[in-house]
Formats: C-alpha cells, sequence, structure tokens
C-alpha cells in the first residue's frame, strides 16, 4: 500500500460489516487492507480485509495518517473520534451515497 491511503476513511462494502466505516491503518504485507474503527476493531486487532471489498472515500485525517506513518499507535478513542468527525462533515457538505448508510 502506499502511504497516501494511510488514515483515509473506508466503507465496507461486502461481508457483515457492511456499510461499516474505518480508518485505514496499514497492510499486511499480503495485499490486505487493515481497519480499524475503534470499537468492533481496535487498533490491537485490526480487521484484514480485502482491497476489493472496500469502498474508499477521499477524506484523510491528517493528525491520525502522520501518527500511523511515524509507527504509532492511536488510542481507540482518536480513531472513533476521527470517523465521526469526518461522517458530520461529509453530512455537512451535502456528500451522498455510502455516507447515508454508515453506521458509526
Amino acid at each position: 500500500m502506499s502511504d497516501e491511503l494511510t488514515g483515509r476513511l473506508v466503507f465496507s462494502i461486502t461481508g457483515r460489516d457492511k456499510g461499516r466505516a474505518f480508518i485505514l491503518i496499514g497492510t499486511n504485507g499480503q495485499g490486505f487492507y487493515l481497519l480499524a474503527d475503534g470499537k468492533l476493531r481496535k487498533m490491537e486487532k485490526p480487521k484484514k480485509k480485502n482491497p476489493r471489498h472496500v469502498q474508499l472515500t477521499n477524506q484523510t485525517n491528517v493528525f491520525l495518517r502522520a501518527a500511523l506513518l511515524q509507527g504509532e499507535k492511536p488510542e481507540n478513542y482518536v480513531i472513533q473520534n476521527a470517523i465521526r468527525q469526518m461522517l458530520e462533515t461529509a453530512k455537512m457538505n451535502g456528500e451522498r451515497g455510502s455516507l447515508e448508510n454508515a453506521e458509526r
């Protein structure tokens, strides 16, 4: 994975977590994305997901991204707050689609 995807808001499009918002925190070296939401999937045990099964957004949290690229592991509440902020920003900007059906 290239570094520009780190810290990006993504949505699961398949599986039982379909529609759930996550932060992309890295890859596992085999081409799978590692996702965390701070609630069900914490930083300590991120969700491994096939890149074809997620929808990337154009929203990135720069603070999370910087921390992840420096090798830090942010607290789970920081991830939860970042997801909440990005979803609220998207609603205020009138973005539609997966954001309307997203679970927090």
